[in-house]
């Protein structure tokens, strides 16, 4: 049976004419329940899990076609994988415990400029948002199109086995691999089996190279246990094995200045945004792009000019308070980059840290909160704001050490009063200081809502 679809579509609210629409069921909802929807929407075909057959039987009509799956998610899976097959395009796929988004941003932009010498161009094919997993790496590679010359997929996992299903249906060209750090250690109780399962992106009978952070150790011992062919290796990073090196090094308020060094050039490099974590990224962009023979005044030209996701270190200013919304989410590594970022900020005024909890940390996230608290209790930073149970045991530390100025809140809406009243002086002050206030914490902290909130009370005295 063959049939003339237009696209595949999870959500049934987006489907139009000729659609194939595939129902998911998650831990909350069940696509299921809206077959009918997707139907009158114009869908041709809907896909359905054979626990379900029976269920949807009154959503359906006998000209309704009808396709009876073991599993839904695999299915689209398969779909996509098959679908991948039929483009010879290079693709690398991007994995780590952070910087994965950003080194995504960066490398298409790169890659638009090396085909069209434009920031944007729809040759390069590259992840939207945060789609990274077991449903949104299919669904990106469903979006290949006859005009793709180029793909960069993220992949991300949470649960040990999913990178081995991702690598079989991207079947990446290339891998690079940003860092390991702890996440996730809830699901694979040590940071060897994070790595562990991050190496699964390689494909080891037919990927070209595979690009590392040498910074990391364990992430380097464990690929060269894992690859015995060093020339499929490419280090980048500011120690080991790198060839790079970095000179006058110079943090803006919201760009970061720097020459970079190699054997086969000297050159001026800018990246829009603040933070020593983005110059590792940049490197990683900058050791794929040069073995791609990308010429390196496309590869300055796209990390000058790429554009980073919303909630990844947005810096905005009102009243000379900088803000800055790192809210997306947060790991031990991306916390202390974050708040290096924010004590190196060159303002004249107060830095504030607004903190919540670090989730699916397992066992350890007691002792990893307090860890943070060690290592802010040494930082220049004037105030600290915590959020959350887990966030208490930061505040902890910095109560023992009676260094930063502390203000532990149960939630958000505490966090705010304290805000407002903060902000309020700062506004009121006519040396007019430059003070800067930094959001970081998981997902489920939805920090963001804070920073909209802030954001609208500092307006209302323009």
């Amino acid at each position: 049976m063959y049939f003339n679809l237009n696209s595949i579509k999870i959500n049934s609210k987006k489907v139009q004419n000729f659609d194939l629409f595939v129902p998911i069921i998650g831990n909350n909802f069940d696509g299921h329940d809206f077959i009918k929807s997707a139907f009158q929407n114009g869908a041709l075909a809907v896909l359905c899990d054979e626990s379900k057959i029976f269920s949807i039987k009154e959503q359906i009509s006998k000209k309704n076609i009808i396709i009876i799956v073991e599993n839904t998610q695999n299915a689209l899976q398969e779909i996509a994988g098959f679908y991948r097959k039929k483009f010879n395009i290079p693709i690398v796929g991007i994995t780590g415990s952070v910087g994965k988004s950003t080194v995504k941003q960066m490398l298409a932009s790169v890659m638009s400029f090396h085909f069209s010498g434009t920031p944007n161009s729809d040759c390069v094919l590259c992840t939207k948002g945060n789609l990274n997993g077991q449903l949104g790496v299919p669904l990106t590679l469903l979006d290949i199109n006859s005009k793709t010359k180029f793909a960069i997929i993220e992949m991300g996992v949470s649960l040990p086995g999913e990178m081995h299903k991702l690598n079989k249906i991207v079947d990446p060209n290339f891998a690079i691999i940003t860092n390991i750090g702890v996440s996730h250690l809830a699901n694979f109780n040590k940071i060897e089996n994070t790595c562990s399962e991050k190496l699964e992106i390689i494909n080891k009978d037919k990927f070209n190279k595979i690009f590392i952070n040498s910074d990391n150790q364990i992430l380097l011992n464990m690929t060269k246990k894992c690859i015995k062919n060093e020339e499929k290796i490419v280090y980048f990073g500011l120690n080991n094995n790198s060839l790079f090196k970095i000179e006058n090094l110079n943090f803006c308020n919201n760009k970061t200045e720097f020459d970079l060094i190699s054997p086969e050039f000297c050159a001026k490099f800018t990246i829009p945004c603040a933070g020593e974590h983005n110059i590792i990224n940049s490197l990683a962009v900058v050791a794929f792009s040069l073995k791609y023979n990308v010429k390196i005044i496309n590869i300055i030209k796209g990390i000058q000019n790429f554009k980073n996701l919303p909630m990844r270190q947005e810096i905005s200013e009102i009243h000379n308070i900088f803000i800055i919304n790192d809210s997306y989410n947060a790991s031990p590594d991306s916390m202390k980059s974050s708040l290096k970022t924010l004590e190196n900020m060159k303002i004249s005024g107060e830095k504030i840290a607004v903190i919540a909890d670090m989730q699916e940390l397992g066992e350890k996230s007691n002792e990893i909160h307090e860890e943070i608290g060690e290592f802010l209790s040494k930082m220049n930073i004037n105030i600290v704001i915590t959020i959350g149970v887990l966030s208490g045991f930061i505040a902890k530390i910095l109560q023992q050490k009676k260094i930063i100025k502390l203000h532990a809140c149960d939630n958000t809406n505490d966090a705010f009063e304290i805000l407002k009243k903060i902000t309020k002086k700062f506004i009121k002050n006519v040396k007019c200081d430059q003070h800067a206030i930094l959001f970081k914490g998981s997902r489920a902290a939805k920090l963001e809502i804070l920073v909209e909130n802030l954001e609208k009370y500092l307006k209302k005295y323009d």
